[in-house]
């Protein structure tokens, strides 16, 4: 897991395009040619929320501050990202399409829609963050060591859906199993951080924070299934 893990977050170098490169106008006129561009391009918009969701998640944890504006403008390039691959798909449906195509760009359109909603998520993270540190906020050893557990369950949803874009169709069993599981920890931990809050082992600030990253991941992990 680890390998797919580094080369689909972990670029050598990280690409800084802010709009799609490869969607020509006349590959609309060979529809099942564009719509392949318009998956690679997907990609690479997935890929983008994805890091800039862990990127923020290091901001918050501590592990790797001061990178607001970056996250910032990556969720810029996310949101452009989506327009054009939306309004290409949108000129591409007006064409003669096969019933596989027509029935296969609408349900394409929501996992843009999906991977968007992690950026928007990224800068969630963000904005908890900076209450976070505005506020001086500190969580307990039991409430870390819940972060980067759901951090690293996560990071096997990330890695199983790269797995089934790759063409291997049963890890949509391996996201859809791992999704259980992230929606099983989050109620353990839900009601854990209760119980260390009616015990004062943390504030109420800090417990109401931590639900709402938790709530957080949990959402991202429904998007991965819905892309999946």
């Amino acid at each position: 897991y680890m390998s797919v893990l580094v080369r689909f977050l972990l670029p050598e170098k990280e690409s800084e395009k802010s709009r799609v490169e490869y969607l020509d106008e006349n590959l609309l006129n060979t529809p099942e040619l564009a719509f392949n561009q318009v998956q690679n391009e997907f990609r690479y918009m997935l890929s983008t929320a994805v890091k800039n969701l862990f990127r923020a998640y290091s901001d918050f944890s501590g592990k790797d501050s001061g990178k607001t504006d970056k996250i910032k403008r990556k969720e810029e390039i996310i949101d452009n990202l989506q327009d054009d691959l939306t309004q290409y798909l949108v000129r591409l449906s007006g064409k003669e399409l096969s019933y596989d195509l027509s029935e296969r760009i609408p349900a394409f359109v929501h996992c843009i829609n999906d991977a968007e909603r992690i950026g928007d998520l990224a800068e969630k993270i963000e904005r908890i963050s900076e209450v976070r540190k505005s506020e001086k906020l500190e969580f307990s050893e039991e409430a870390v060591n819940a972060f980067e557990k759901m951090k690293k369950t996560l990071e096997k949803s990330f890695i199983f859906l790269n797995e089934l874009l790759d063409g291997r169709n049963n890890a949509f069993q391996d996201l859809l199993k791992n999704e259980e599981k992230i929606n099983n920890m989050t109620s353990v931990m839900v009601e854990e951080n209760i119980s260390r809050t009616r015990n004062r082992e943390c504030n109420d600030r800090s417990s109401v924070m931590f639900v709402e990253i938790l709530s957080v991941f949990e959402r991202v992990g429904d998007h991965l299934v819905n892309v999946g």
